[in-house]
């Protein structure tokens, strides 16, 4: 048995979790985030190739060109919040609201996830929709300082019939983000895995989180929530009478502050209100 000698024509290349493949591979020239690394090989005419998931969190970059315009700052009860547009230039293949490149760091965490979708037909509604299939649970978010960071995804054992999910922010972050539902994943004898969440009718693939907690060192905590885009039934036979909860685009809808201050975000305005019992109550204390 011989040794077939290998004449490598072998790349490397970083395929987005959209599957929008990068023509290049290199930290310095890529924008943090969850990519999938692809090595293909050719051997004699026979291709190869394996992919691994990694998030890069590198704040080291080369030939980027990023700055921030402040644009006004809303005196919301003496509590001043800035308005500040944001453009990157390693982010000029997205359409913000102030052109290619732009973010408005009021509203916009840029949220991302290396989750895999799949589309579906409900016979009940007669349409198609897009579902959460499979994939990572990793997070991409830009912080309120402008950085862009990964918080990724793992389980943790608790007990002896469940786990929780945890997102671990990278070295040098002082953030934490945690679910706004429940975390828990359990197992059961004789029953698929599920979310509390959701309950056994969601299978555990299919199902998102609506929302998350952002807190940063100094005690602010962000709000960031997906807007639901319905409620639809699995038409897989394995799957008949299980629904899920679909979600689109995720915003920041309030920033609460130590002294139990909060900024409610809505689609036409911005409240202020003191406390939680007063939002609970609907009476803010000013309204820009």
């Amino acid at each position: 048995m011989g040794c077939k000698k290998l004449q490598l024509q072998d790349y490397f290349r970083l395929i987005k979790p959209e599957h929008n493949p990068i023509k290049y591979c290199g930290a310095g020239f890529t924008r943090n985030g969850s990519y999938i690394l692809q090595l293909n090989v050719r051997s004699d005419g026979d291709p190869a190739s394996v992919s691994v998931p990694f998030a890069l969190n590198s704040q080291l970059k080369v030939s980027q060109l990023s700055f921030s315009q402040q644009d006004m700052i809303i005196p919301v009860a003496g509590m001043p919040l800035s308005v500040i547009r944001t453009y990157n230039s390693f982010n000029v293949n997205t359409d913000g609201d102030f052109g290619h490149g732009w973010t408005w760091a009021i509203k916009d965490v840029e949220f991302k996830t290396n989750a895999q979708y799949s589309s579906y037909f409900d016979y009940n509604t007669r349409e198609y929709y897009t579902v959460r299939s499979g994939g990572g649970r990793d997070i991409d978010i830009t912080l309120p300082d402008g950085r862009r960071v990964t918080f990724r995804h793992r389980m943790q054992l608790v007990g002896s019939m469940g786990y929780r999910a945890y997102w671990d922010a990278p070295q040098g972050v002082n953030a934490t983000l945690v679910p706004i539902q429940d975390n828990k994943l359990t197992y059961l004898p004789g029953m698929f895995p599920y979310w509390e969440a959701a309950g056994p009718t969601t299978p555990m693939d299919n199902f998102e989180f609506s929302g998350f907690y952002l807190t940063m060192k100094d005690g602010t905590r962000y709000t960031i929530e997906r807007e639901p885009t319905g409620v639809y039934y699995l038409d897989d036979l394995y799957s008949v009478g299980n629904q899920v909860q679909t979600f689109g685009k995720a915003l920041l809808t309030e920033i609460t502050q130590r002294s139990g201050n909060i900024i409610k975000f809505s689609a036409d305005r911005i409240e202020h209100f003191k406390d939680q019992q007063a939002m609970l109550d609907n009476t803010p204390t000013r309204s820009p």
